[in-house]
């Protein structure tokens, strides 16, 4: 549940005719930093992928047998 915590207390600022996404104000004691690093490593394997670099993982379906 932390990093749903995390992404809750993110909030998105236009700095600089950007989107970012920081605390709610410099002062807040709510943390966020898991958003972060959770947008970083999607990113990473999003250009990974684009790459070619790594297989896409095997789809599969899960059968239920009687």
């Amino acid at each position: 549940f932390a990093l749903t915590n995390h992404m809750i207390n993110a909030r998105r600022h236009i700095r600089g005719g950007k989107l970012t996404i920081g605390k709610e104000d410099s002062n807040s004691p709510n943390k966020m930093d898991a958003t972060v690093a959770a947008v970083l490593a999607f990113l990473g394997r999003n250009d990974v992928m684009s790459k070619g670099l790594a297989k896409a993982p095997r789809r599969s379906a899960v059968f239920r047998i009687r």
